[in-house]
């Protein structure tokens, strides 16, 4: 009996021509697709593996010989077919050059996407592109747009200033000098922003700017205090803030158009320029501060938008996170949006006040921003008195019981909301109001005292005061006489005296008539006081009596109940800070930064958006 092979089927010529039709991914050796890395020992690891498809293609090349027999009987291989435009590029063959030919091929070249439009991977692609072009000044006039576009399309370039500092220094030098140039240019030339430059500097924009920030050096921890701890700072910080300096030059240059830019700066544009806030580097958030700012004014159709995505960073801290490192920087912009609000106020300003700002008085960390925040709660009570109730009534439920330090802020907040309060929203919450700082004379710290009792110094306060004095000095007549003996600091005793004084020169028969109510419900109190003593003197005596009580005082303490006693006997008592030496590089280019624009203008609102 014969066994017979089973019969295999050979592969066809169609089996091998479909396999090397299908187009090739640009892939890295992981098998992910490839990113704008700049490192040597990726480019590396990407040739040996073009080296390595090279030797698997003659061996297929070489099957296909042996199994047809395509040069043994005579037969020529059929010529490659030209390469469909629409396919990708294959991996062995050159980058194609920029197309700066005409100016129709730079528009039609470039993608509206705030991402790159082909990733550089290679050492030769990086070659090509950082060169040292010829300067715009220099240049024909008919040949600068093509030149500047060539120089924008070069600072898309990234470069690796954390881990390798002391790489591709010649090409970073490229770069920066491309960026100065452009600054330079732009600046001081007029009609150079043409319809082609507006995508290739809003991709360039995007793609050195826009990037997952670095998780938080000490988020939420116990010993973070924003006020001690430095910051994280950019190391492409040297790139980065000229990239938003020729952004910044862009925007504010009397040749930009809205409604050419406007296909660009979109909805997608502002949400990533939005979660840029985070970043620990105060010297980028003032320059993100500034161009959201000129966004915000420049384009109509975001602003409602804009408006809505900051309220939705507000209500993630206030009820997710409480940690955000921009909130001072967003309340500044808000600042300058509310004092340009038209009137009358509409409700969705209004609700903005109430859901959003007063809650942000809650947060642990209202020092970092609370100057700002005080700054736009003080802009619509001027823009709107009627809402003075509603919003001094939220500030005095949020008051810090056990935060002496939040407590002196919220003094200096509310004697700011009294500098512009109207005499008729006063007394509407005189009664809440002095009830609040009668405690707050009354407090052992001495700050809080003494920045409550600094309200009898400004002159608009006493005026208010001196016209209701028969509602308010009933109120504070307690906590200021008990004061002028008891309080242990002697500043507060002058401070004390000086509001006495005030009051009894408003209206002495009022003060006297306060005065003899006060002994009288003294007297009655030590009444009470005594008629307790009593009562518990009496309570003791018949306990004293009861034959079980000297049982109970000779049992020892359980074990427990020990261990509770002694439980916080050893635990010492500590302040931390930092835990780092403070660094003098930080220090020096946080002395160094000069901020774009020291205060943003107000944003006239018009339209009414």
């Amino acid at each position: 009996m014969v066994h017979t092979r089973p019969a295999v089927r050979a592969p066809s010529r169609a089996m091998f021509a479909a396999a090397d039709s299908k187009p090739r991914r640009a892939v890295s050796p992981l098998g992910i697709p490839k990113s704008p890395s700049f490192h040597s020992g990726l480019d590396l690891v990407a040739s040996q593996t073009t080296k390595r498809s090279e030797s698997v293609s003659d061996v297929a090349r070489a099957f296909r010989i042996a199994l047809f027999g395509m040069e043994a009987q005579g037969q020529q291989p059929k010529a490659p077919s030209p390469p469909d435009a629409r396919s990708p590029p294959d991996a062995r063959s050159p980058p194609p050059p920029l197309p700066v030919t005409s100016t129709p091929n730079v528009a039609t070249t470039t993608t509206t996407t705030v991402s790159p439009e082909r990733p550089i991977t290679s050492n030769g692609e990086r070659e090509n592109l950082m060169v040292q072009l010829a300067l715009l000044k220099d240049a024909p006039a008919a040949e600068r747009e093509q030149l500047f576009v060539q120089k924008i399309r070069q600072c898309c370039l990234l470069f690796d200033f954390a881990d390798e500092p002391l790489s591709d220094l010649k090409w970073k030098e490229v770069k920066r000098g491309a960026l100065l140039e452009m600054v330079e240019y732009i600046t001081s030339q007029r009609d150079v922003i043409t319809e082609a430059i507006y995508p290739e500097a809003v991709n360039m924009f995007a793609v050195n700017l826009f990037r997952t920030l670095p998780p938080s050096s000490n988020p939420n921890g116990a010993e973070f205090d924003p006020e001690e701890d430095e910051p994280t700072l950019e190391a492409a910080w040297p790139h980065l803030q000229l990239v938003y300096e020729l952004f910044l030059r862009l925007l504010e240059s009397p040749d930009f158009q809205p409604n050419i830019a406007k296909k660009y700066i979109d909805q997608k544009f502002v949400l990533q320029l939005l979660e840029l806030f985070d970043t620990e580097d105060p010297r980028e958030r003032d320059f993100l501060k500034t161009t959201l700012h000129r966004i915000y004014g420049k384009f109509l159709v975001l602003r409602a938008y804009i408006r809505k995505q900051i309220n939705n960073v507000f209500y993630r801290f206030i009820y997710e996170t409480e940690h955000h490192n921009g909130i001072a920087e967003l309340l500044e912009i808000l600042g300058s949006i509310i004092n340009g609000f038209a009137l009358p106020l509409k409700e969705e300003h209004k609700q903005f006040l109430l859901r959003v700002l007063l809650p942000l008085h809650k947060a642990k960390s209202l020092s970092v921003y609370h100057p700002q925040l005080a700054y736009c709660v003080v802009q619509f009570l001027e823009k709107d008195p009627s809402l003075t109730q509603p919003v001094v009534r939220a500030l005095l439920k949020y008051w810090p019981k056990t935060h002496s330090p939040k407590e002196v802020m919220f003094l200096n907040e509310m004697e700011e909301i009294l500098d512009v309060i109207e005499p008729a929203e006063f007394q509407k919450i005189m009664d809440p109001l002095f009830r609040q700082l009668a405690k707050c004379v009354s407090s052992p710290h001495f700050q809080v005292a003494e920045r409550a009792l600094y309200y009898w110094n400004n002159e608009y306060i006493m005026s208010l005061i001196s016209d209701n004095a028969t509602h308010i000095l009933p109120i504070m007549f307690p906590s200021l006489y008990c004061n002028t003996k008891s309080h242990w600091n002697k500043t507060i005793h002058g401070l004390v005296y000086n509001a006495l004084k005030l009051f009894m020169e408003m209206n002495q028969k009022l003060f006297d008539e306060c005065t003899q109510q006060f002994r009288q419900e003294k007297e009655k109190e030590t009444e009470r006081l005594q008629q307790r003593e009593e009562l518990w003197q009496r309570l003791e005596a018949v306990a004293a009596a009861n034959p079980a009580c000297r049982q109970l005082d000779s049992e020892p303490l359980t074990p427990d109940a020990e261990i509770r006693k002694n439980h916080n006997a050893t635990k010492p008592l500590l302040r931390k800070k930092s835990d780092l030496p403070p660094d003098a590089s930080t220090v020096k280019a946080l002395i160094e930064h000069k901020r774009p624009d020291p205060y943003l203008t107000t944003t006239p609102d018009a339209d009414k958006c």
